[in-house]
């Protein structure tokens, strides 16, 4: 994570430095740097890959494991990791849709975040709720109606202004802000409604 944060903030630097020294707009390193700095920003560019890899490799495999009970890390590891290296050789194929698979990625995650912001932040005060994301006292599944329905409209907002009819400024913001809102209405709406039916049932049973 460290050596991700560090890359990072240097492919800024980089990118920075190519602006403002007159050189063509670029976050590679190798195409602006010369003689002694090519090793600099290999490295970089090596240590930032590494790191980052090494995460996501670890992630799907913990994330199998626990599909998987069975299944051993080392043999997750290297089911994942030859998967992986596989796939560097068809890179040409990848890369012609990976960007657009990164825009839809995020366009679809954004609304994720904001409503669990939301949730968290400005409706549990901070607080969370176990009994929410506990299934094994309750056979069912206790689902949170207002959540998906956000969920829905918040990312079809985001493909609309993605893809359909893009902003100059970009989707992300417009996108984070409409599904949080959305969000908060739909849940307050939700808690009356079942305040609302919990006084109708008390007073039934009063009678």
């Amino acid at each position: 994570m460290l050596g991700t944060i560090i890359a990072m903030g240097l492919g800024i630097l980089v990118g920075a430095y190519a602006i403002l020294g007159g050189h063509t707009p670029t976050y590679d390193p190798s195409d602006i740097m010369q003689g002694k700095f090519v090793v600099i920003g290999s490295l970089v560019m090596f240590f930032s890959v590494v790191t980052t890899n090494i995460m996501s490799l670890y992630s799907i495999s913990m994330s199998s494991m626990s599909v998987l009970p069975k299944l051993k890390f080392s043999t997750a590891v290297i089911f994942w990791g030859l998967l992986i290296v596989a796939g560097t050789f068809m890179q040409d194929i990848l890369m012609a849709s990976f960007f657009d698979w990164v825009l839809l990625v995020g366009a679809l995650m954004i609304p994720v975040f904001a409503i669990v912001i939301t949730d968290y932040y400005l409706l549990g005060k901070r607080q969370l709720n176990e009994a929410s994301v506990n299934f094994e006292a309750d056979s069912r599944f206790d689902i949170n109606i207002a959540a998906l329905l956000a969920y829905i409209l918040g990312a079809t907002f985001a493909i609309f202004f993605t893809y359909v009819s893009p902003l100059e400024f970009g989707s992300t913001a417009p996108t984070f802000i409409f599904s949080a809102a959305i969000y908060f209405v739909f849940k307050k709406l939700s808690q009356k409604r079942h305040t609302a039916a919990s006084q109708v049932q008390d007073q039934n049973t009063a009678l």
